[in-house]
């Protein structure tokens, strides 16, 4: 099986048969999964960024799906903040679910986009303000300004200078 495997010739070969041939020679399989076409955002996602955008000083661009521009990586943040030259990254949760990995998943964007400022956008809901009260701390080296700091520079047409945790 192995030799039909290397030589491209095994049938339907599963992903569980892979990743035991992997953990034989000291590996671990993983793989990512990237969306091929334009991407579907729900009714609650497409409000929350509205939100935001409503709360922008006339001076701020936005644009929304801003590819991380790497070849044939399809990853995108969802809205980008301009003012001239300077721009931050946002990324939008209408629920947080998995803080540890939704803290992986934006250092990784930010590391490969070559991001220095990243506004992490939470919908603001009971369970959502429970979630960022319990594991404040533990996101704050990422995003250590609060949404009212952060709101403040949108509303004066600046960019807030550091990550920042913005509930609308």
């Amino acid at each position: 099986m192995i030799s039909r495997i290397e030589a491209g010739s095994a049938a339907a070969t599963t992903l569980d048969t892979y990743a035991r041939l992997f953990a034989v020679l000291g590996g671990r399989l993983s793989a990512k999964v990237y969306p091929e076409a334009d991407p579907l955002r729900d009714e609650a996602h497409l409000r929350l960024i509205q939100r935001l955008r409503n709360r922008l000083h006339a001076a701020i661009r936005m644009r929304t799906e801003v590819a991380l521009g790497l070849p044939d990586d399809l990853r995108a943040w969802d809205a980008e903040l301009a003012v001239g030259a300077q721009s931050v990254k946002v990324e939008a949760e209408t629920v947080l679910e998995d803080i540890q990995a939704l803290d992986r998943r934006i250092a990784l964007k930010a590391q490969d986009g070559q991001v220095d400022v990243v506004l992490l956008l939470v919908a603001d809901t009971d369970r959502n303000r429970r979630i960022l009260r319990t594991h404040r701390e533990a996101l704050r080296g990422r995003f250590p300004m609060d949404s009212r700091a952060a709101l403040a520079f949108l509303r004066a047409g600046r960019l807030p200078p550091v990550g920042a945790i913005i509930v609308l």
